[in-house]
């Protein structure tokens, strides 16, 4: 049901550019964030988030690595990074399966070209992955709204009630974030909003003809 509302111009650019696209994608986002909490661990002293961050400054002067080396920057710490690890994995994993590896690397690589963009023209140092993976973890929940996941290892929660939870979490800090930040927001989920809001609009007017419908039965 989902798959029908995202644009068919991405089948057409699939076609047009087959070889856009990196297989088993996921695989490359743990190593990554395994780099860069290995760092951390072996390297407490060296502020990690600063050296592989998404900084126009350094970039321009030569550290071109960090254009996407801020993608290595932790999730977690300790213990926990171990399921956020899998976490992310499956997340890759299961859009992958759903979409192919073209839609998922062009789904990632919107959000990381934006924020790119984003950091150079505004100045600005991007030191987390935290937004481009929340673009991703909403997309698996809408997706996979029934499908079940261990929260913690230990609570069976589904993915649908997660992604309600993020969803308000991202509200909040849009609204009592800087203007700055929301347009971050807003720049980052925009391959959110390409893949997945012809199915948000088909929902609330399939919502509102139900609501219309037993508002005239009760009359």
């Amino acid at each position: 049901m989902v798959e029908q509302f995202i644009p068919k111009w991405l089948d057409a650019l699939e076609r047009r550019f087959p070889w856009f696209q990196i297989p088993n994608l996921g695989l490359y986002i743990v190593v990554l964030q395994s780099f860069g909490f290995l760092l951390t661990v072996i390297r407490p002293e060296l502020n990690i988030a600063q050296r592989l961050s998404l900084d126009p400054i350094m970039i321009l002067q030569g550290e071109w690595w960090r254009l996407f080396t801020f993608l290595a920057i932790p999730l977690s710490s300790g213990f926990w990074m171990i399921f956020v690890l899998w976490f992310i994995y499956f997340i890759f994993s299961a859009l992958e399966a759903h979409w192919g590896a073209f839609k998922l690397t062009f789904y990632l690589f919107l959000s990381v070209l934006l924020t790119i963009l984003f950091a150079f023209v505004f100045s600005v140092s991007v030191n987390t992955f935290t937004e481009i993976e929340s673009t991703l973890f909403l997309a698996a929940a809408v997706m996979m709204p029934e499908y079940e996941i261990l929260l913690f290892m230990i609570l069976p929660v589904k993915l649908k009630w997660m992604g309600w939870l993020s969803a308000a979490f991202l509200l909040f800090q849009f609204f009592s974030g800087g203007w700055l930040y929301r347009f971050y927001l807003l720049l980052v989920f925009a391959n959110y909003f390409i893949f997945f809001s012809g199915h948000h609009i088909f929902w609330i007017k399939q919502r509102y003809r139900s609501y219309q419908f037993r508002k005239q039965w009760k009359k």
